[in-house]
């Protein structure tokens, strides 16, 4: 594994990951999953910690209600305009996390919604099983072809550690980054396939750990396997304090030295 020592600047804060026209850095979260609410202090507090420069706007609500207020940060009652009122969002690359849906249909019909509404175009796609634990592979690549035929979109698909639909993704459809399980969402079981991992991480796109991540050495063993960074959500709640939660997990990331600095991406 990397050697840890102290950085001035911590290497995952830099912002280096090109996705299109857009740059971001190594580790992104959400504001937990559709069993975990948050209030907007605790949110505010988590992402000031993080210092992430990827925002995920929650789109589930539009299910039941098209309108702004349906733009949520977490799972709560916290809405996207309410979080920008609480912390200045003007440097930070918002996504529209399309979230909770089962169907290629739904998917990319929020997709649109959201676009409309924000003007938004940066998806962060997923389709899940019908538990929500894992990607439906089948329908997620079934929405990204319907999006890329639609046009306008930069997509980030969640998939499961599939290396012929990851393939697939890059070759045929052009997804700038891709989105790989470890493990199932809500796990903290870390990576269940490191070969297929591995293979991935190949395929000259970015590559984000996204589901299972239950510590920093799950995070960083990503890194060591070739990829650009990783998302943390659940292991957030575990303790039953995110804030906290998040606050040790950057102080421990933060001891590792830069291991990317011969990575793919740019880091300027």
């Amino acid at each position: 594994m990397f050697k840890q020592e102290n950085e001035k600047t911590p290497w995952f804060k830099e912002k280096w990951i090109e996705i299109d026209n857009y740059k971001v850095n190594s580790l992104w979260h959400c504001f937990g999953n559709h069993t975990h609410k948050v209030d907007l202090e605790t949110a505010v507090r988590m992402f000031a910690t993080s210092e992430t420069a990827l925002l995920p706007i929650n789109t589930h609500k539009l299910k039941e209600k098209v309108s702004q207020d349906s733009f949520l940060i977490g799972h709560g009652d916290v809405t996207l305009q309410q979080f920008e009122n609480a912390y200045d969002t003007s440097n930070i690359v918002k996504a529209l996390n399309i979230n909770l849906q089962t169907t290629a249909e739904d998917a990319v019909k929020h997709s649109i919604i959201g676009k409309s509404l924000t003007g938004v175009n940066l998806l962060k796609l997923e389709v899940l099983t019908e538990d929500m634990h894992d990607s439906n592979d089948e329908e997620l690549v079934k929405s990204v072809s319907q999006l890329r035929k639609i046009g306008g979109y930069v997509i980030m698909p969640l998939i499961s550690a599939n290396y012929k639909v990851a393939k697939e993704l890059v070759e045929e459809y052009k997804c700038p980054l891709l989105r790989v399980m470890g493990s199932s969402i809500g796990s903290g079981m870390g990576i269940n396939d490191q070969e297929e991992l591995r293979k991935i991480a190949s395929l000259g796109v970015p590559v984000i750990l996204d589901g299972g991540i239950g510590n920093v050495e799950d995070f960083m063993y990503g890194i060591e396997l070739g990829l650009q960074g990783g998302l943390i959500n659940s292991m957030l709640f575990f303790e039953g304090n995110p804030a906290k939660s998040m606050q040790i997990f950057v102080d421990s990331l933060s001891k590792y030295n830069n291991p990317l600095k011969k990575s793919i991406v740019s880091e300027t």
